[in-house]
């Protein structure tokens, strides 16, 4: 991205975990690339695409094998002893009565025509780029994940701020009515008035204590360390629309990058393959073939103390007829190649309407925090004005609170806000296909 990338960068170098102290091992992470860090080590999901990705060179490796020589040792040893009826010696055959022979013979075997190992090689190649699409993807996936559940406990401490801080405020003012009650100045239902928002104030501050609790245990559930401290977001942090603005060059990028359409497309090329190693099997096969053999001692005096063979040719292999299984096998394939190209379809369709959305969503919130910083200074306003009608009598004690809660109200959706531009901006970044471990730096 042009303009954006420098600024993107920016917003996620202020995202700072900070004091990280583990329930089962201690660590400190300072910034979101160490929790990153910190996630891609123990996260079980990267682990299964790791172990993928170990199976996809294996894979590659072996159907190469089926395509190289193949070479096969043997020997024998055999000590014999032989009776001849008086027929033989009548005959004047004098055969050995003990004799001992060893042999041993070496075969190379070469695949020459072999279309159906062929294709399985080529389709092994492919699948092997599969699955660096696929490790891609989850990386870009869990820096999604990790950076989701570092804004959800930014929101559940901020609305625990705002909770808290709205709590302060109510049980200041319920001290105050209590004491122009007790005075005589205003009737019990102010009292009354006051305590019950202050108590139901008092409720709503547990739900947001446990809520952030709760942020903390599933940041600790994908990384395996636990965060005592979050820093907030720098609120002279820019929030700028996502350049360029032309929808149609974002979709480019997405089609040319998004990992999961390049792991469609490999995944479309590895079926296609496999029907042409099905579709194949019709043919014949030529191996190559080369043998020696040793052979020391022997029953016939006439071959000697032994001899020495070697053969060279070409052996040809044609299945003719395998009970029918081949006509269904070729269907069969066939069909898998057009569920793939329907999957790429569905997936090219899905990344085409998500990445508008982003896109959408993003500008929708630059509006979202600048009307967010317009309400803070009226809602501030608002509450100067109620407090100073409320020290003259004119206001009552339920417009002072409310005034008061429309302002924290005011600060937490302005953050909320912040953290929703964040959210967009990493999503749109991922469908782009651009979203990399630097963008935690």
């Amino acid at each position: 991205m042009s303009s954006s990338s420098p600024k993107s960068l920016s917003v996620l170098k202020a995202l700072v975990a900070a004091s990280l102290l583990s329930m089962t091992q201690v660590g400190s992470a300072e910034t979101l690339l160490d929790v990153y860090r910190d996630a891609i080590k123990h996260d079980p999901s990267f682990a299964k695409t790791l172990a993928e990705w170990d199976i996809a060179v294996a894979d590659q490796k072996i159907a190469k094998g089926n395509i190289r020589p193949n070479a096969n040792a043997s020997a024998r040893m055999n000590q014999t002893t032989r009776d001849y009826d008086s027929q033989a010696a009548a005959n004047g055959i004098t055969l050995d009565d003990e004799f001992s022979e060893t042999n041993w013979q070496v075969s190379v075997t070469q695949p020459i025509v072999d279309m159906p190992k062929w294709h399985e090689y080529k389709r092994s190649k492919t699948t092997f780029k599969m699955a660096e699409s696929a490790m891609e993807s989850d990386k870009q996936a869990l820096i999604v994940r990790t950076v989701e559940g570092y804004l959800k406990v930014l929101h559940a401490k901020n609305l625990l701020r705002a909770v808290a801080g709205e709590e302060a405020s109510v049980k200041q003012q319920l001290v105050e009515v209590q004491k122009r009650f007790d005075a005589g100045i205003i009737a019990l239902t102010d009292v009354l008035e006051a305590q019950s928002i202050h108590d139901a104030t008092v409720i709503r501050r547990i739900q947001a204590e446990s809520a952030k609790e709760n942020a903390f245990e599933d940041l600790r559930t994908l990384t395996s360390f636990s965060y005592q401290r979050i820093d907030d977001i720098s609120v002279d942090l820019p929030m700028l629309s996502p350049q360029p603005t032309n929808e149609e060059l974002w979709i480019e990028r997405a089609f040319a990058h998004n990992p999961e359409i390049e792991k469609a497309r490999q995944n479309l090329v590895s079926i296609e393959q496999r029907y042409k190693a099905v579709h194949s099997k019709r043919l014949p096969t030529v191996n190559a073939v080369l043998q020696h053999l040793n052979q020391d001692g022997a029953a016939d005096p006439a071959l000697g103390s032994g001899y020495t063979e070697t053969s060279i040719g070409l052996a040809l292999n044609w299945n003719l007829y395998d009970g029918g299984k081949r006509s269904p096998m070729i269907k069969k394939a066939k069909a898998e190649v057009t569920v793939a190209q329907s999957e790429l379809r569905k997936i090219e369709l899905e990344i085409d309407s998500k990445t508008r959305n982003k896109l959408r969503s993003l500008n929708s919130d630059v509006g979202r925090v600048d009307a967010g910083r317009v309400a803070i200074e009226s809602a501030s306003t608002a509450l100067r004005a109620v407090s100073a009608g409320y020290e003259a009598g004119n206001r009552g004690i339920v417009d002072l609170l409310q005034a008061q809660q429309r302002l924290y109200a005011a600060e937490y959706n302005f953050s909320e806000a912040r953290h929703n531009y964040i959210r967009n901006l990493i999503h749109l970044k991922a469908f782009v296909g651009q979203l990399t471990e630097d963008y935690l730096r």
